[in-house]
């Protein structure tokens, strides 16, 4: 949709199952996307020092002008065969 309306979005990923999806589905389809390289791996528990460097990153991306917007994907969990991004 974005790329539609000449909008190249730039991500940051957190997970291994992010990174898969933009190989999967995104470059696959053809989608255009800037990839910030800014990337969290995803530990078992999150600790609030690790939500912290994660929307310190968001923030400074933010509010340094690069984007001015943000959205927040992710794949909401229903068993381990099916998953479905909101």
């Amino acid at each position: 949709e974005l790329n539609a309306q000449g909008i190249v979005p730039k991500l940051i990923c957190i997970g291994k199952k992010s990174l898969i999806q933009l190989r999967t589905r995104w470059e696959v389809a053809g989608a255009k996307y800037n990839n910030t390289g800014i990337w969290f791996g995803m530990p078992d528990s999150i600790t609030s020092a690790t939500a912290s460097e994660i929307s310190d990153s968001i923030r400074n991306i933010f509010l340094s002008g690069d984007v001015d917007k943000v959205e927040i994907i992710y794949a909401k969990f229903f068993s381990l065969v099916k998953n479905e991004p909101t």
